[in-house]
Formats: C-alpha cells, structure tokens, sequence
C-alpha cells in the first residue's frame, strides 16, 4: 500500500522542522562556546556583547542567556544578572552550568548588600541554599545576620542549628552567636551560659570577650563587667583591643573611681 500525498507531506515537514531545530542547537552551541573563549581570555566585555547579539538569534537557548545574565555577575553589573539566570535556569533547570552561575550570583550579589541591606542579602543567601543546601558556612553567616540584630535575634536559632546539622565545624562560633542572639532576646543566664562555653573553647578570642564584657553590662552585673574588660586588655597585640583600648581604659576608671553600683548611677 502507497503512503498517501497527505502522510508525505507531513513527514516532510516533520523532517524540516528537526533539521532546523539540529541547526538551531548546533548554531547556539557554536554561540556558547565563542562566549567561553572570550570569559577564558578574559574578554568579559566582548563575551557580554556576544552574549546579545547570539540572544537575538537564538532567544529560547537557557545555556546562551544563562551566560548573558553571568555576564552581568562577573562585569559586577546591576543585580548581577539574577533576572536572565531566574530565566536562564527556568528554562533549563537541569542545566548544570545554569544552576552554578546562578547560585553563584546570589551568593556574590548578596555580599555586595551585606552592610547596607541586610534583609536582602539574607533573601539572596537563601535563594542559593535552596538551590545548593550543603553550605554550612552560608547558614551560619544568616545566623550571624540575625543574631547581630536586636530586633530580629530569636530568627537565627534556627539557622544556626541547620549550620550545626549541615557540618559547619567551627563550634565556638555557633555557641557564640548563639549568646549573641539570647543576650538580645534578653535572656542574659541562657546567653552567659552560651559565650562562656564559647570562650573555654576558644580562650584568646578580645572580640568575644569584649562582647561579653557587653553582656555583664546588660545583665548588671558590675564586678564581671570590669573583670571581663581587664582580660580584654591583656591581649596587647590585638588590634581590636588597640582600637578600643582608650574606650575601655575611660569605662574601668570610671568603675574604680565610682566603685560599686556605678551602673546604677550612670543610668
């Protein structure tokens, strides 16, 4: 039996339709691999533009506009390309390249807001640990975000519990944030407990010890204050130490010249 006029017609115009989409992919391949070069020499500009003019031929690759937004990360451009790479990895989620660049462009944007818009630098963390989970490090610096602010404090105990889950190896750090936290939240007991556990670990620590010096201020607790103060000031070779030294100097005259119930009378 003779295949019908219809039935080849169609096969005809199915065997275009794959030959073009083979030349499409061979050709935004082709475009892919100009970019690499030119990030390989160094080129970051050039690849930038290169980036725009294969986009124009070839605007449904994920590989091509994946590298269009990296572009922008690697020329520290505007968000650092987020928008492309949100584009890139929706139309290629199992493109390894795609999910890299833009778990790499979240974590990197999220630095360059770190001291000026913490809550979008947290966003931005996060976005990345959903993508890649096993970063422990990146969980205890979230930890440390909210820990560092009063008002948002009780938020890091859950962090800094994933960072412990996840491996984050530096044990002193977790406990001291999380006294951190807790002196912040106002439970001053909970928050001793924490950071002198924190400081037997690591004994030779002047910030830490600074901070607990805070802490006993807080707490009311004069003789451990300038105790905790006097320690910070054996530490001569810190340079933290140095930039407080005449600030702390100031707070213990005064403490022995007022003697007990100087936090009282200072308030």
């Amino acid at each position: 039996m003779k295949p019908s006029l219809t039935l080849i017609k169609y096969l005809f115009i199915l065997a275009c339709g794959a030959t073009v989409a083979l030349h499409a992919q061979s050709g935004a391949a082709q475009q892919n691999a100009r970019i690499q070069e030119l990030w390989n020499s160094g080129s970051y500009e050039k690849a930038l533009a290169q980036a725009e003019k294969a986009l124009a031929l070839y605007p449904k690759d994920a590989e091509l506009l994946g590298r269009y937004g990296y572009c922008h990360k690697i020329l520290q451009r505007g968000d650092f390309g987020l928008g492309p790479l949100e584009r890139a990895y929706a139309l290629g989620p199992g493109n390894p390249l795609i999910k890299i660049w833009l778990v790499d462009a979240n974590l990197a944007y999220g630095w360059k807001l770190y001291g000026s818009d913490p809550l979008e630098t947290i966003a931005r963390w996060t976005r990345a640990l959903e993508l890649e989970p096993a970063m422990p490090d990146y969980l205890q610096e979230i930890g440390k975000l909210y820990a560092d602010w009063p008002e948002k404090a009780a938020l890091a105990f859950p962090w800094l519990e994933r960072a412990e889950e996840a491996g984050y190896a530096d044990r002193a750090q977790l406990l001291y944030l999380r006294g951190v936290a807790s002196m912040h939240c106002g439970r001053f007991a909970e928050a001793d407990a924490f950071m002198r556990e924190s400081l037997a670990l690591e004994p030779e620590s002047p910030y830490r010890l600074y901070v607990y010096a805070s802490l006993q201020y807080k707490w009311g607790r004069e003789e451990a204050w300038a105790e905790a103060l006097e320690l910070d000031l054996g530490f001569t070779q810190s340079d933290f130490v140095r930039s407080q030294e005449v600030n702390i100097r100031e707070n213990l005259s005064a403490y022995y010249r007022r003697g007990p119930g100087l936090f009282a009378k200072a308030r």
